[in-house]
C-alpha cells in the first residue's frame, strides 16, 4: 500500500450514504482511480454530488480491484466535516490536493510546516522507513553504499563556512549552542583560529561538551591518518576508563594512563603520590671528602657539602643499595633561646617534642601552643577526645603563620591555613618529633636564655627524622621559662650508608639545591681525598 496522488484521475459514481463508494468509470479526457492511483493504494479525495449541498474532501483507500473507495478519513465537508449522507442521483469522485494538506511558501517566500504529528517533514529514498518519537523530520534511505544528508557552502570567502547548529532554548546566535562544521577552502578567521582551511570542528559555546559511549563495554577511539584498526591513535578504554596511547593492551585498571612510546612532561616535571614533583633524571655524581686535609691527619667524623640543583628535600641519595636503619640524633640545629629560665647547668635533660594546645572552631582554625615552634614544623595531633572536623589524628600537618604562641596549621609546608568547625573534646596533644628518647647531656641558661644545648656522640634515642622540632620542660629547667626550641639538624644514618673498612657514609637534602654527606670512621680515620659515588634519584 502506498499513498499516491495522480492527474485527471477522476469517475463517477452512484453510490449514496456514508459507506463505500463504487466507482463507475472515467469520461472520455480523465484516467481511472485503477491506472492513476493503483489498487489498495491510498489517496486524497473529493465527492461533488450534483445537489450542490452534498461534498466531501478527504483520505480514501481503494480496494484490491481499484473500483471501490473507502473514505477513510473526513478533512471538510457539508456536514460540518463529517461524513455526508449522500442522497441518490450522480456524484464526481476525483483526486485532489487538499489545501490542509498541502506545502506552500508564504508571500514572503517562505516555506513553513506546521503540524501535531510525529515527523511532519518524511523523505523516503528507494525504501520506506518508520519515523522515531518525537521526530521533527525523518529521512530514509535503502542503499549498499553511503546515504547522506548534504549541504555546501559555495561560497569562497575567508569568513566561509558550513555548520549545522544545535540551540538551547534559551540559546542565541553567540551562546548555549553545539557547532559542527568546517571551514572554506580559504577561511581565514582571526576570531576561531582553533580551526584553519578545510578544517572541521565541533564545540560547545557557553557550557560544557560531553563526548563519550553511554553504552558499557564500549570505547571511546581517536584515529588519525586513515580510517583503518591500524590508525587508531588512542582509547579510553572500556569498563577501566583508562587512557592507552599508542595501545590497545590495558592492564586491568592499575595504570589509569599507558603509553606505548615515551611520556614526556616539557616543564614542571612528574608528580608522585607523596606530593614529590621530579623534573630531572636519575644521575650519578662522584664527591671527594676531606680533601682540605692531610691524609695523614686522624679524624674521627667529617660532614661537607656538596652543590646539586638537581637535589631537592624529597630526592633519595643513594650511596649503597643497603639502607641502615638509624635515625638516632647526631647533631642539633640552631635554636631558638627563649626567655625567663632559671639560669644554671643542667645535665642529662630530656629533649621533648609533644605539649599541649588547644584548637579554636574557626576559619581558619587558631592553635595556641604551649612552647614555641618554627614555621613549616611538621606535626601530628593525638587527642583522649575528639579533634574538631577539618584536622584527623595522627596525620602530617605543617606550622604556618606563627605569631607569639599562637599559630595555624596547613596540610602543605606555607599553605593554605586549614578550618575546623563541628564540636571538640578532650585533650589535644601537638608532636612535632618523629621518635623519641633524645637527652642533651648538658643545657646551660644565662640571663634566663638557653645559651648551650650539647649531645653526646652519636646522639641517644631512634626513629628522629631530620627536621623534628624539640624542646626542654620548663619545668626542668625553669618554671616560668617560654620559648625555647632546637631543632635536629644531622642524624646518624640519615640516608643509605656505605660501610667498608670501618668507614660509614651517610648523605641527606636539607635544603633544596645542596646535599650533606657525613662521614665517619671507627676506630680508623679518614685519610684526605677519598672519593664515594653518590646518585641522586
Amino acid at each position: 500500500m502506498a499513498f499516491v496522488i495522480n492527474d485527471r484521475v477522476l469517475e463517477t459514481s452512484t453510490s449514496v450514504g456514508t459507506g463505500t463508494f463504487t466507482l463507475a468509470g472515467a469520461p472520455s479526457g480523465f484516467q481511472s482511480f485503477s491506472s492513476g492511483i493503483g489498487a489498495s493504494n491510498t489517496t486524497y479525495y473529493t465527492i461533488a454530488s450534483n445537489n450542490a449541498s452534498e461534498w466531501e474532501v478527504g483520505f480514501g483507500t481503494l480496494d484490491a480491484t481499484g473500483t471501490i473507495l473507502t473514505r477513510t478519513t473526513v478533512y471538510k465537508s457539508s456536514n460540518s466535516n463529517s461524513p455526508v449522507v449522500f442522497t441518490a442521483g450522480t456524484k464526481t469522485v476525483f483526486v485532489t490536493y487538499p489545501s490542509g494538506r498541502s506545502v506552500n511558501l508564504d508571500p514572503n517566500g517562505v516555506l513553513a510546516l506546521t503540524s501535531t504529528v510525529n515527523s511532519p517533514l518524511t523523505v523516503n529514498n528507494n525504501g520506506t522507513g518508520t519515523a522515531l518519537n518525537y521526530s521533527v523530520a525523518s529521512f530514509f534511505g535503502n542503499v549498499d553504499n553511503y546515504s547522506q544528508i548534504n549541504y555546501q557552502n559555495l561560497s569562497a570567502g575567508n569568513s566561509a563556512s558550513t555548520d549545522l547548529v544545535l540551540t538551547a532554548d534559551n540559546g542565541t546566535d553567540t551562546t548555549y549552542y553545539v557547532d559542527f562544521g568546517i571551514n572554506g577552502s580559504t577561511y581565514n578567521l582571526g576570531t576561531f583560529t582553533i580551526a584553519g582551511a578545510n578544517d572541521g570542528y565541533i564545540y560547545s559555546q557557553s557550557t560544557n561538551l560531553a563526548i563519550g559511549v553511554a553504552t558499557a563495554g564500549k570505547s571511546v577511539k581517536f584515529f588519525q591518518g586513515g580510517t583503518l584498526a591500524a590508525n587508531e591513535v588512542a582509547r579510553f578504554a572500556p569498563t577501566t576508563n583508562n587512557l592507552l596511547v599508542g595501545t590497545t593492551s590495558d592492564d586491568a585498571g592499575t595504570s589509569k594512563i599507558r603509553a606505548a612510546g615515551v611520556v614526556e612532561s616539557t616543564t614542571g616535571g612528574f608528580k608522585y603520590p607523596n606530593g614529590t614533583i621530579q623534573t630531572t633524571a636519575y644521575s650519578a655524581t662522584t664527591i671527594t671528602i676531606g680533601n682540605a686535609y692531610s691524609p695523614t691527619v686522624p679524624m674521627r667524623s667529617y660532614y661537607a657539602t656538596v652543590a646539586d640543583v638537581n637535589a631537592t628535600t624529597s630526592s633519595k641519595i643513594v650511596i649503597d643499595p643497603v639502607a641502615t636503619s638509624a635515625g638516632k640524633i647526631f647533631g642539633l640545629g640552631s635554636f631558638a633561646a627563649g626567655s625567663a629560665y632559671t639560669d644554671g647547668t643542667y645535665n642529662n635533660v630530656s629533649l621533648i617534642s609533644t605539649q599541649t594546645v588547644t584548637i579554636s572552631i574557626a576559619s581558619p582554625a587558631v592553635i595556641l601552643l604551649t612552647n614555641l615552634l618554627p614555621p613549616n614544623t611538621p606535626v601530628r595531633l593525638t587527642t583522649t577526645g575528639a579533634l574538631p572536623t577539618g584536622l584527623t589524628a595522627n596525620t602530617t600537618y605543617y606550622v604556618v603563620n606563627i605569631s607569639g604562641l599562637t599559630c595555624n596549621l596547613s596540610a602543605t609546608p606555607g599553605g593554605t591555613p586549614i578550618t575546623t568547625s563541628g564540636t571538640q573534646s578532650g585533650v589535644h596533644t601537638l608532636n612535632s618529633a618523629t621518635g623519641t628518647g633524645a637527652v642533651a647531656s648538658t643545657l646551660i641558661v644565662s640571663v634566663g636564655a638557653v645559651t648551650s644545648v650539647t649531645i653526646a656522640t652519636n646522639g641517644t634515642g631512634t626513629g628522629y627524622s631530620y627536621g623534628d622540632v624539640l624542646f626542654a620542660s620548663s619545668a626542668v629547667i625553669g618554671g616560668l621559662g617560654s620559648g625555647f626550641y632546637v631543632p635536629i639538624a644531622l642524624l646518624d644514618g640519615a640516608g643509605d650508608e656505605l660501610e667498608m673498612d670501618g668507614i660509614s657514609v651517610a648523605a641527606y637534602c636539607a635544603t633544596a639545591g645542596t646535599i650533606t654527606v657525613f662521614v665517619e670512621a671507627s676506630p680508623g680515620y679518614i685519610a684526605g681525598g677519598r672519593n664515594f659515588v653518590y646518585s641522586l634519584g
